[in-house]
């Protein structure tokens, strides 16, 4: 085995934690579909939704390819240490999905904040992250919740969902 496929099977996330963020995000999903208004929605509302997922999924599985592939040609990453890297469009992208679907802010923030923790203490996941770095990406995706909850809601005529889920959830 060469030296980077060892310092990428080094840098790779354990099995616990990989079981880790399919749980966190199982949970995070679940949470959402039953806090989002999901009754009385038009079209480009539901149009936007999808999109903006196809779009963050596609996003982050083109990063983890081309990571995989620097790592492979034993070139830097520039990730962790820097406040802004291409990650940084993930977790904005993370926040637009989550305004889009006109998420609660408390769950917005419990969602972004956990998943930091969980990078921190995950290994292979953004353990070695940057304080600035962490707190840009927690930013990002509040400012992408507030700009897709704003857009959203204007259009549908509801109101933000600062504290409580929409009239229009499941679980309201």
């Amino acid at each position: 085995m060469s030296t980077a496929d060892n310092s990428l099977e080094a840098n790779r996330p354990t099995t616990r934690n990989i079981v880790g963020a399919i749980t966190f995000w199982a949970v995070a999903i679940t949470l959402s579909f039953l806090t989002s208004p999901t009754s009385d929605q038009p079209g480009w509302v539901w149009a936007v939704r999808v999109g903006v997922i196809v779009l963050g999924v596609a996003w982050v599985v083109w990063l983890i390819l081309h990571e995989r592939s620097l790592t492979r040609q034993g070139l830097p990453l520039n990730n962790d240490t820097i406040a802004v890297d291409l990650w940084t469009i993930a977790h904005t992208m993370a926040g637009v999905v989550l305004g889009a679907w006109g998420i609660p802010l408390p769950l917005v923030v419990i969602f972004t904040i956990g998943w930091e923790f969980f990078e921190r203490y995950g290994h292979g996941i953004g353990n070695d992250e940057s304080l600035d770095n962490r707190l840009v990406d927690v930013a990002v995706a509040w400012i992408g919740w507030i700009v897709f909850v704003g857009i959203t809601t204007a259009g549908t005529g509801t109101e933000i969902p600062w504290l409580l889920p929409a009239v229009q959830s499941i679980i309201r």
